[in-house]
């Protein structure tokens, strides 16, 4: 099989690919947020417009805390250990 590596059509590829290969990395995060918020907040949905901030508060945090993800809903601080830093 070729590799498009090479070809001058290489850059459009990996830059057509960039947005599904991050939506997927941080499908599982989005997952565990939603769950967390559910269980914690009465069955309350995270709207599409909310979902970014509240995986990014969720997880840049100090282990053990709560934190407010949205208005009236806080959550058990989802970091794993102090040494993880998320988007960076």
């Amino acid at each position: 099989m070729k590799s498009l590596a090479g070809s001058p059509g290489a850059k459009g590829y990996w830059l057509f690919l960039l947005p599904f290969l991050a939506s997927t990395a941080r499908a599982g995060k989005v997952d565990q947020v939603r769950e967390a918020v559910k269980n914690s907040c009465q069955k309350r949905e995270l709207k599409e417009n909310e979902i970014l901030e509240a995986v990014l508060k969720a997880f840049d945090c100090t282990p053990g805390t709560e934190v407010q993800v949205v208005v009236e809903c806080k959550i058990k601080c989802l970091r794993e250990n102090a040494g993880n830093v998320v988007g960076k």
